[in-house]
């Protein structure tokens, strides 16, 4: 096995920044000239989200599993609340001060303390990406529970996709989400995506490695025909529905196998700079709509000289939009994620060394961010 899965951490970057050029193109359109940039394919950019659901999947399959379920929760919590604490208490003042502003996008106010608990909602919470993390801590708790049974995790995998596509298919379409917004998370087809991310990481820990290049390589090409051959583009990439995940999602899992595979059976050699924003994909993920945002309303006050080319400053506006949340997010990880990471684990317990075993090979770990693939 990978003492470090390169490929996966180079993934979880790419995760993070096709989320956020989808996003820099709503910039474009709100604070731009009228001449766009960024093609009408960065839509498919929402792909990132399918993508980072499975690789917390594989991640958990492949590390975190070996952990008893009390210190996987503690894990978990520690990993996930405290920085997206952090971003939602930044714009909470915003939101106290100015809730017409905040609340522009949303049909009903956000509850303050399902924000906070990240837990199911009418909409979403107040940091708006948080709604992909309530999906996050739904699968936590759930894989807490079969860890705490004592199930085998990959027919307990599989009997929960079964569970939800009968009750997704049953009673999916027919559940308004204004009442029922805790059943529907339960039924959601996205967390088939977690699942499937599970039993990708159970293959490669089995010791199955092969065809990984061809894997990725059908997962790139498969992405590159949905983009090119999908009429409605915005629907397919922003209705998270069954049609949604049987369509991109067997596209994510061959990229993540694909990656996996190759960090196993090949020598990886990615650059420095791409692993540095693998690490801090998830502040990147949390502060980038802040980062943009706030770039888009300093844009539109900047004087525009007759003499520039149309297209020269929105140039400059994606470019800045791309590259300040990179850098934003990767001080964030090192000055915040990593200092919360190492105080709580410390506060909590110490973790015994472990062995990973894969095949023939096998892995010493201390926790679940030691082979640095742990996005939450």
């Amino acid at each position: 096995m990978a003492k470090r899965f390169l490929n996966i951490q180079v993934l979880r970057a790419a995760a993070a920044n096709a989320i956020l050029l989808t996003h820099i193109s709503t910039i474009e359109d709100k604070y731009g000239t009228g001449v766009h940039i960024l093609p009408d394919m960065v839509l498919f950019g929402t792909s990132g989200v399918d993508l980072f659901f499975m690789l917390s999947g594989f991640i958990i399959a492949t590390v975190a599993r070996d952990l008893p379920w009390r210190l996987f929760v503690i894990d978990r919590v520690t990993r996930i609340y405290p920085p997206y604490w952090f971003y939602t208490t930044l714009i909470l003042p915003l939101f106290i001060l100015y809730p017409a502003a905040m609340n522009a996008s949303y049909s009903v106010a956000p509850s303050l303390w399902r924000s906070y608990l990240l837990l199911p909602d009418v909409t979403h919470p107040l940091l708006t990406v948080g709604w992909t993390l309530i999906h996050e801590m739904y699968f936590y708790a759930a894989f807490a529970c079969i860890l705490a049974a004592g199930f085998r995790l990959e027919r307990a995998m599989i009997v929960w996709a079964g569970l939800v596509v009968i009750g997704y298919t049953a009673f999916g379409g027919y559940l308004d989400e204004s009442i029922y917004p805790e059943i529907l998370l339960l039924l959601h087809p996205l967390t088939l995506e977690f699942i499937a991310g599970v039993l990708i990481g159970s293959l490669i820990r089995s010791g199955y490695v092969k065809y990984g290049r061809t894997a990725l390589a059908a997962g790139v090409a498969w992405s590159a025909a949905l983009i090119a051959i999908t009429p409605d583009l915005h629907k397919l990439c922003f209705n998270f529905d069954i049609t949604h995940v049987a369509l991109v999602g067997p596209a994510m899992m061959l990229i993540v196998y694909g990656s996996a595979a190759r960090d196993v059976g090949a020598v990886s050699r990615m650059p420095a700079w791409t692993i540095r924003i693998g690490d801090g994909s998830y502040s990147i993920y949390l502060c980038h709509i802040l980062v943009i945002s706030a770039i888009g309303r300093i844009f539109v006050r900047l004087p525009t000289p007759d003499w520039i080319a149309p297209g020269i400053l929105e140039t400059g506006l994606v470019v800045a939009c791309v590259v300040a949340p990179n850098i934003v997010g990767m001080i964030s990880h090192r000055l915040l994620e990593k200092p919360v990471l190492r105080f709580t684990r410390h506060l909590f317990q110490k973790r015994p060394d472990r062995t990973i075993r894969i095949g023939a090979e096998s892995v010493s770990a201390r926790s679940s961010d030691n082979a640095r693939v742990a996005r939450g």
